[in-house]
């Protein structure tokens, strides 16, 4: 029953401010208010993994639910790499920028955000952004490691094997982790040829 679950969570929203918790209750009551949420969000989520093309749609289902679940930071990730696969950062990077005022220190808006930034050349504000998102988050291996991957192709490379090293530390296998490693692999290699 969508209306009594919608009841429910409206009071659990008014005995808590803990962030993630409000964020789940809003996710809860989107699910309540339609049903085929969960399913609509797995897709698009799936479609921009996989870097395909995605539906204006899809993109206003996003907007939606920033607008109605502002602490929901899957949704502003999603909305900004949909952008980024139209080609369109700056874009993107506003999404970013918006979610980052409403969660600063969520750790999977921060690295998309450095991405973003970095891909501008906006370096000194990468790295600006890196350097808090780490603080707020020292166990983030993405966030480490893309540390370590920008001040390597910065030329900064003892302080990059410092962030690498401790990302190792943390999760070896950690998907971005061997992206980066793949990535200054190749640029080791431009430079030797």
């Amino acid at each position: 029953d969508g209306d009594l679950a919608v009841g429910a969570l409206e009071k659990a929203e008014k005995l808590t401010e803990d962030e993630e918790i409000l964020a789940d209750i809003s996710r809860m009551m989107l699910s309540a208010e339609d049903p085929e949420f969960e399913l609509r969000l797995g897709e698009i989520s799936t479609q921009v993994t996989a870097g395909n093309d995605v539906k204006a749609e899809d993109a206003n289902f996003l907007e939606n639910i920033i607008e109605k679940a502002p602490l929901l930071t899957e949704a502003y990730v999603l909305l900004a790499k949909t952008y980024i696969i139209w080609e369109e950062d700056g874009d993107a990077l506003d999404v970013l920028l918006d979610g980052h005022k409403i969660v600063p220190e969520e750790p999977e808006i921060i690295e998309n955000l450095a991405r973003v930034l970095w891909k501008s050349g906006e370096k000194e504000l990468t790295f600006e952004y890196l350097n808090n998102g780490i603080a707020a988050n020292p166990t983030y291996v993405p966030l480490l490691a893309l540390a370590g991957l920008y001040l390597a192709e910065n030329g900064q490379n003892e302080n990059a094997k410092e962030y690498l090293m401790q990302a190792e530390a943390i999760s070896p296998r950690n998907p971005v982790l061997t992206q980066v490693r793949a990535s200054i692999a190749r640029m080791m290699q431009k430079k030797d040829d």
